[in-house]
């Protein structure tokens, strides 16, 4: 499940279009997640809190009565080199330091644009951009594809397949009902059952 969580803050952002540019995605939003991996199927879904100004990430996992696998609640304080993983049933802590540097969600060198394509019709639907890249890296090897909004950058869809460290990667993640704002400081809070020193309340 980690390496899940760790291609979240992988993900990438890019515009077609006649004149090819970056472009970043907001520096703060709230989105609700869908994640799929084909090899384990493992299926999670939740809320994400993004803070691409701070280098904050959280992910809380939708709880069910029938789930037969922990739930998390993950936090990535990345300037802070402390991650925090709650199982939300046994309300137990993990504390470490975050396996990953953090990535800004937005674009990344080496991705070639794919044809623009629109969700909805003509007049009411939303003009996306879809991008890939053959990933060749010490953390990854495989394909990377991305979809996002054509106008404010905003992700849809991000998949790769192939290797993420020694483990065989098939995935996909989408983000729904993305609400753009900046998060107030109780979203990045140390879960209370992890904090296990007055420093963990405070940290910025």
């Amino acid at each position: 499940m980690l390496r899940l969580i760790s291609l979240i803050a992988f993900c990438v952002a890019v515009v077609a279009g006649q004149e090819h540019h970056h472009c970043q995605s907001p520096l703060h939003f709230k989105a609700a997640v869908l994640q799929y991996d084909h090899l384990t199927h493992l299926y999670r879904r939740g809320v994400m809190l993004y803070d691409g100004e701070g280098e904050r990430l959280r992910f809380i996992e939708e709880t069910a009565e029938n789930d037969t696998r922990p739930t998390e609640d993950i936090l990535i304080l990345f300037r802070e080199k402390k991650e925090f993983v709650v199982d939300m049933k046994t309300k137990k802590c993990e504390k470490k330091a975050p396996s990953h540097e953090f990535h800004r969600i937005g674009v990344q060198e080496g991705f070639n644009p794919l044809p623009e394509f629109m969700i909805g019709d003509h007049q009411d639907g939303v003009l996306m951009t879809a991008w890939y890249r053959r990933e060749n890296s010490t953390d990854m090897e495989g394909i990377s594809t991305a979809t996002y909004t054509r106008a404010s950058c905003l992700p849809y869809e991000y998949s790769f397949e192939g290797t993420a460290g020694k483990e065989k990667v098939h995935y996909h993640r989408r983000y729904y009902d993305i609400v753009v704002d900046e998060l107030n400081h109780e979203a990045f809070a140390v879960p209370k059952e992890c904090a296990s020193s007055i420093d963990d309340f405070i940290l910025p």
